[in-house]
This record gives C-alpha cells, structure tokens and sequence, in this order.
C-alpha cells in the first residue's frame, strides 16, 4: 500500500537504504559510505548512524513542508505495518520560478548545516 508519510515514518527507511545497517540486505549508497567511511567504515557505528539522519532528517522536514513522503508500507507475518519505501516528491506549483525553490533549498542547506553542527560534531568528538 502506498500512503502519505511524514519525516518520523520515513526516517529509520531513508536512513537504513543510504548507509545499510542494521542488517539491511540491499545495497547501499555508494556516495554516502565513501563519505563517512573516514569517521567509520563499520555501517552500525550509532555516530555514523547519527551523522547520516542529521544529514537526511532535514530533508525529510524540507520535503514534507513543500512536498509530499509518498512510503511503500508492507505487513509482515504477525501483522505489523514496515515502511519498505520513500519517496519524496514535489508536486507542479510547488517549485515555481518565483524564488521558492531557491528558499527551499536555502532551508535545506541551513537546516543541514544546523543539525550537523549540533546533533554530528558533538557526539562523534565526545565518543573518541
């Protein structure tokens, strides 16, 4: 069943899809381990964890305010509802030539800088 999704929901799917812990068995994204396989190459460090979400979490807000998180939810044996898949998608008149794609991807760019700062920095230098 495809559904409406939000930054909570989708999170722990685009987190696992891009850096493949916690037993993912697909693969993961090429860019992303390159990226911080400088802070740790083993794909369950909870700071590499940690410094992927505050990278993509503010995607997510970003995409659920001036988008729409299609997920892909799947039920599994006992009956219990996983998201399998996200989407984020943009709708015609959401990123109009008037200057709002620009704000969004200001938004986006802040939003990265600020939780990266607060959220990554902090917990990575404090754990070596």
């Amino acid at each position: 069943m495809v559904r409406k999704g939000s930054r909570e929901t989708s999170f722990d799917c685009i987190t696992t899809a891009f850096n493949g812990h916690g037993g993912f068995g697909g693969n993961n994204e090429a860019s992303v381990d390159w990226m911080f396989s400088a802070m740790s190459t083993d794909r369950d460090d909870h700071r590499r964890i940690d410094a992927i979400g505050s990278f993509l979490g503010p995607l997510l807000i970003v995409t659920e305010t001036y988008g729409i998180l299609l997920e892909l939810v799947v039920s599994d044996e006992n009956g219990g509802i996983h998201v399998a898949a996200t989407c984020g998608c943009y709708p015609p008149g959401t990123l109009d030539s008037d200057g709002s794609s620009k704000l969004i991807a200001l938004c986006i760019l802040l939003l990265c800088f600020l939780n990266t700062q607060s959220l990554c920095f902090d917990k990575i230098f404090q754990q070596q």
